[in-house]
């Protein structure tokens, strides 16, 4: 390359965002939301958090109001603080707020722009989400795959009851040997590590680095994708690559799976094998199936380890749900989807799981794709918009005493409503609500309550035999979940263990 084109490459993102930032400055009478002073071209790239991003933008409430901005490098970002403006930004006006923010390294570089999570909203992700719909997406079609979930959680739980020092892995192994049956009939290994599990849980892993704010060049300048990756010092197109083939490898080897099985006639029901059973679009079959997985294994996993942490802290409503759970069920059986709507109580501790800790405390980034206005505030388009789900979730406007764990909120009392469900922002907003939220529930359903049907989740004992209690700390990141804690599983009456035995 000639040193004039080298030159002029390197430069030329300084000219772009001198200009983007000298273009911001005319729309300075539209009042953009309140937000920290930038410094020029840099903007607010020191006010960009590097853990627990929820907290750091719970605190622009109490600095700016309920809608909030700032702006790095020229791209305005949107705080949004409060469920008023969730619900009229990206329910009522979704049409304009159903887009991905570009991440031009995860997206571009990798290829998760052809995955259901940052796929551009268009025909492609509608047809993605009409399939997911059809098989995962309502009550009577999730109903039909819970004997699925029902033979795992009990193989799964007799696991966790050997060692339940490492329940963790096995909460993320029993939400992967679920989900993979369900979208490829698949049927994971437990005694060695699978390969298929292996790619899916490293892809799962690397799109949390790859798409963490500020962490690639490329992402603050997107025209260096245009250079040469054979120049020195450069380290994205290494990642690039490792990360790319590792996708590929999660979505190409389970579907060569079902390929390979049906060829033999020996595939399993599943999504992908009724997807080619129709001889549609193979394409869209593939990275379809695969978000049944990717979308869902580590989400649930992490719910689910909310819920232990949440029992082992909290015997008594661990108590309460336990006798509903025997008044329902008895004890000659384990509970089943269809005793889903006769435990009132338990669906009170599901919302609480869900509220007291969300999983995706600020979800994944809309955008928006005109000029718009809300309550007088200006947002620009190609606004990357945030939502601060756990501020919603312990904002005292919305909730009495948030910090407490406390599933009674929810259940009518005299005089008084339920509180808000979280249900309602803790699967995302709008077009990119999560498809697969009935699926998701009735997994936990069943883990939730086979788990408490059989066992008192208690806190564990030193080896002098004190009692320790559990910390409730969580992990920063795109997905949340609580730091290594221990607990012990104790079957509550012989007969009680002997259904999963």
């Amino acid at each position: 390359m000639p040193l004039a084109t080298y030159i002029f490459l390197s430069f030329l993102p300084v000219f772009i965002f001198v200009i983007r930032w000298a273009w911001t400055g005319l729309h300075n009478s539209w009042r953009l939301p309140p937000g920290p002073k930038g410094w020029p071209i840099l903007g607010n790239v020191f006010d960009m958090p590097t853990e627990k991003e929820w907290l750091h933008w719970r605190r622009y409430k109490e600095l700016y109001g309920p809608v909030s901005s700032l702006a790095v490098l020229g791209q305005h970002i949107i705080v949004l603080n409060s469920w008023d403006a969730c619900h009229e930004l990206l329910e009522r006006r979704s049409a304009h707020y159903s887009g991905r923010p570009e991440f031009p390294f995860a997206g571009r570089l990798i290829g998760w722009d052809q995955q259901l999570i940052l796929a551009a909203y268009g025909d492609r992700f509608r047809a993605m989400r009409r399939l997911l719909h059809a098989y995962i997406g309502t009550r009577a079609s999730v109903s039909t795959l819970t004997p699925i979930m029902e033979r795992k959680v009990q193989f799964h739980l007799r696991r966790m009851l050997e060692r339940p020092e490492a329940l963790s892995n096995y909460i993320w192994q029993l939400t992967g040997s679920i989900l993979l049956e369900i979208s490829h009939g698949y049927e994971t290994q437990v005694d060695s590590p699978d390969p298929i599990v292996s790619a899916i849980e490293a892809a799962a892993k690397e799109f949390y680095i790859a798409t963490k704010p500020g962490s690639w060049i490329i992402d603050i300048l997107p025209s260096y994708i245009r250079i040469p990756e054979w120049l020195p010092g450069l380290q994205f197109p290494i990642y690039a690559k490792k990360f790319r083939q590792t996708l590929q490898d999660a979505t190409n080897l389970p579907h060569d799976y079902v390929e390979l099985e049906m060829a033999l006639q020996k595939a399993r029901p599943s999504f992908t094998k009724s997807f080619l059973d129709a001889n549609s679009d193979p394409d869209i079959g593939k990275y379809t199936a695969e978000a049944i997985y990717a979308g869902g294994a580590d989400t649930i996993a992490a719910q689910i380890d909310v819920f232990f942490l949440a029992m082992t802290l909290f015997p008594d409503v661990q108590q309460r749900v336990q006798s509903e759970i025997d008044q329902v069920v008895g004890n000659g059986r384990l509970p089943t989807y269809k005793d889903k709507d006769s435990l009132p109580f338990f669906a009170a501790v599901y919302k609480e799981v869900l509220r007291w800790h969300p999983i995706g405390p600020m979800g994944i980034p809309h955008s928006c794709d005109e000029d718009d206005e809300y309550n007088g505030l200006f947002i620009p388009k190609g606004s990357l918009i945030l939502t601060n789900i756990w501020g919603l979730a312990h904002d005292a406007e919305n909730y009495k005493d948030p910090a407490d764990f406390n599933p009674s909120r929810f259940l009518p009392a005299a005089g008084t409503e339920p509180e808000p469900d979280p249900r309602t922002y803790a699967f995302g907003f709008g077009r990119r609500r999560c498809p697969g939220l009935e699926l998701a529930e009735a997994i936990i359903f069943h883990v939730m309550t086979t788990t408490l049907a059989i066992f008192d989740v208690e806190k564990p004992t030193s080896p002098s035999g004190d009692t320790i209690t559990p910390t409730p700390e969580f992990l920063s990141g795109t997905i949340s979940r609580p730091k290594s804690f221990s607990c012990r599983l104790v079957p509550r009456t012989s007969e009680a263990l002997s259904l999963i035995q």
